[in-house]
């Protein structure tokens, strides 16, 4: 055997006739590692005797110590974890890549070893690690506005909708400053926390992003007189008071054309007030729809009696021979009994008016009153008329001293004389 070889095999029997031994020398060159020595069936390790060099124990960390095999007599067979001639070195197994630890784990060197530490986000032994799910343990830091959503080992937050920020920290967003609400432009838009609602203005409905204009005036649901009509406006309404009404339109007043003056009627007719109008009736002696009134002109006294133009003893414009003649007209007794007399007066005092002959005054004469005098204290009236004043009596008053005596004369008169008028009357009996 050469004297440097430090370890050998030896085949446990001799071989061949001259019982020599084999032996292999460590292809290693005194690594001293049983491993780097070649087995073979039927040999034995064996390392060389020095056992004197490990009475020190000059291997570290818990080595053994084996006699031999180097140059300096001994070997250090290294516990787990560390390396070097005399096993001083630690082993950095998460740099080397020899350690188990769960890819989602972190590696920690240690004084010839290692740990495993699952990473933020994983649980587990650090060589098995399971994802923590942060949104279902409640272990997130996202604001309450926000949306936790769980990734693999970790997790991210998300504003809600109606919010901004990072998902830490999330801010309500006023859609209605922002013009980002969907409210319908007839809509009033009215910011809340996270969200926004939209509430149709007056006078339309429905959910706010759509608005459709409501008629009150169909629905009843306007505030217009009775007495106002109601005009359906686009999102409201408004109230205008009926014709002959005053007012704002929700109050409505009876306007009294007839005070203000905004009548239609004639000047010869009475205006009537009524509720939301008026009407117009021709005054007495007067005829037409109101609005237009004509003078009714009657013959006689009795027509304008009749006509109730005529009440009490008043003058009265008479239509004799196709023209307008004043008279006054007598209503009642003035001597010779009830009836609707007619004034009348000479007309030329130089010529005899009338005679008679009567059984009712002793004295038969004839009479010729100045002209233009009265016998009736200034009631008399002037005919100018030959043949068309009708009559059927003729009440004859004479005043002798202080003593006014009156007679009834039940016949026609006798024309004396053409440039004269006949008073005339028309008894209503």
């Amino acid at each position: 055997m050469e004297p440097d070889c430090v370890s050998y095999n030896l085949e446990k029997q001799p071989s061949g006739d001259n019982g020599t031994y084999k032996c292999e020398l460590n292809d290693a060159t005194h690594e001293g590692n049983e491993d780097d020595l070649v087995g073979e069936y039927d040999y034995f390790y064996h390392g060389s005797e020095a056992s004197s060099n490990c009475i020190a124990n000059p291997c570290k960390n818990d080595a053994t110590c084996q006699s031999g095999f180097t140059d300096k007599g001994y070997r250090c067979l290294c516990s787990a974890g560390f390396k070097g001639q005399i096993c001083d070195e630690d082993i950095n197994e998460c740099a080397t890549e020899e350690q188990n630890c769960s890819a989602d784990a972190v590696c920690n060197n240690t004084e010839g070893s290692y740990d495993c530490e699952c990473k933020p986000g994983f649980s587990g032994d650090g060589w098995t690690c399971k994802d923590i799910d942060e949104c279902g343990t409640e272990e997130h830091s996202c604001s309450a506005n926000a949306v936790c959503n769980n990734t693999e080992g970790s997790y991210n937050c998300s504003c809600k909708p109606g919010y901004s920020g990072d998902g830490w920290s999330c801010k309500d967003i006023d859609e209605c400053a922002t013009q980002d609400h969907g409210c319908s432009i007839h809509a009033v838009c009215r910011n809340t926390e996270g969200s926004h609602n939209c509430t149709c203005k007056p006078g339309y409905s429905w959910d706010g992003r759509t608005c459709q204009d409501i008629d009150e005036c169909s629905t009843g649901t306007h505030s217009c007189s009775a007495d106002a009509e109601c005009n359906n406006i686009k999102g409201s309404h408004n109230c205008q008071c009926k014709s002959g009404y005053s007012g704002n339109g929700r109050t409505c007043t009876d306007s009294d054309e007839c005070v203000t003056g905004t009548h239609n009627c004639s000047g010869d007719a009475v205006c009537n007030n009524t509720k939301g109008s008026h009407n117009c009736t021709c005054k007495p002696g007067y005829s037409g729809n109101g609005q237009i009134c004509k003078a009714v002109m009657f013959s006689s006294c009795k027509e304008a009696y009749d006509a109730k133009l005529l009440i009490v003893s008043n003058v009265v414009t008479l239509r004799i021979d196709s023209r307008p003649i004043s008279v006054f007209c007598q209503v009642g007794d003035v001597g010779c009994g009830d009836g609707i007399w007619t004034s009348v007066m000479k007309i030329d005092g130089n010529k005899r008016t009338f005679h008679y002959d009567s059984n009712y005054w002793s004295n038969m004469l004839e009479y010729n009153l100045p002209g233009g005098e009265t016998g009736f204290d200034q009631m008399e009236t002037k005919l100018p008329t030959y043949w068309n004043t009708s009559f059927s009596k003729i009440c004859l008053g004479m005043k002798i001293g202080q003593q006014l005596r009156f007679i009834v004369l039940n016949k026609r008169a006798v024309l004396t004389d053409r440039r004269r008028t006949i008073p005339s009357d028309q008894f209503g009996s």
